[in-house]
């Protein structure tokens, strides 16, 4: 494991201000996903924000015919509910069946949906259940004048929920792999660009803010959306989402590498 600086954030607004402050910052939730991608030494993030501790992010309740589950809520959380047992049985068996007691009483549904393993369990209760997930890129973009969203994809899957959301800001697909792009081109308000292989998120950020400006969609004094996943290259993986200047010596300011 690489060093990084460990954070125990106290609410969203320190959680945020501790991510953006940072060179390379990882949210993490359970740390089911997380805490053994850096065991192998397969990320080296700058800084590692524990959302443990923010209040209110744990929970289910009904809301008229639907189930809210909140992002931090753990699967055997999940699998114990009597809202959940009532309206969706199969979601908490779902549940219930989910790794062993360790990771039901760590891992979250939130952080498992955000890892986007193909082959977790969650994703596929939500496709089959037909559920909204309240995602953050287009709530961003939506409301801190966000110029576009740059989406670093190699399955194409993130830029489709993102699109499938319908945000005010164009979306721009960043992939190296051409038959990912050409299917993007048929998705709605996406523009793809090609770009080579990537190693870190700097690299990542920088090229979505040249290509953002190469496009016409946003000038060196605006912001925008990026999403990614780390490892690099690897489906399933979007993990990272930050707001980011358009200014390549703003993005270099806090780390000339």
């Amino acid at each position: 494991m690489y060093d990084f600086t460990y954070h125990r954030a106290a609410s969203l607004d320190q959680a945020k201000a501790a991510f953006e402050s940072a060179d390379d910052a990882r949210y993490m939730a359970g740390g089911m996903t997380l805490l053994p991608t850096l065991k192998q030494r397969l990320a080296q993030p700058s800084d590692v924000i524990d959302l443990a501790g923010v209040p209110d992010m744990a929970g289910v309740r009904r809301d008229g015919d639907a189930v809210v589950i909140k992002a931090l809520t753990t699967h055997a959380a999940v699998a114990a509910s009597a809202e959940v047992a009532d309206a969706i049985p199969a979601l908490a068996q779902l549940a219930s069946r989910i790794g062993d007691a360790q990771v039901r009483n760590r891992g979250t549904l939130g952080g498992s949906i955000a890892n986007a393993d193909p082959a977790a369990d969650y994703p596929a209760a939500v496709l089959g259940l037909g559920a909204t997930v309240r995602t953050a890129a287009r709530e961003i973009a939506e409301s801190a004048n966000i110029k576009v969203i740059c989406c670093f994809t190699s399955s194409g899957t993130t830029v489709a929920k993102v699109a499938r959301e319908r945000p005010r800001v164009p979306i721009i697909a960043m992939t190296s792999l051409r038959g990912t792009a050409r299917r993007l081109s048929l998705t709605w308000g996406v523009n793809c660009v090609m770009t080579g292989e990537l190693e870190r998120f700097k690299q990542a950020v920088v090229n979505a803010a040249r290509a953002a400006r190469a496009q016409g969609y946003a000038g060196s004094e605006d912001q925008i959306v990026v999403t990614a996943g780390v490892p690099f290259n690897m489906p399933g993986t979007t993990n990272i989402l930050r707001v980011a200047p358009c200014d390549e010596r703003l993005i270099y300011s806090t780390d000339p590498e």
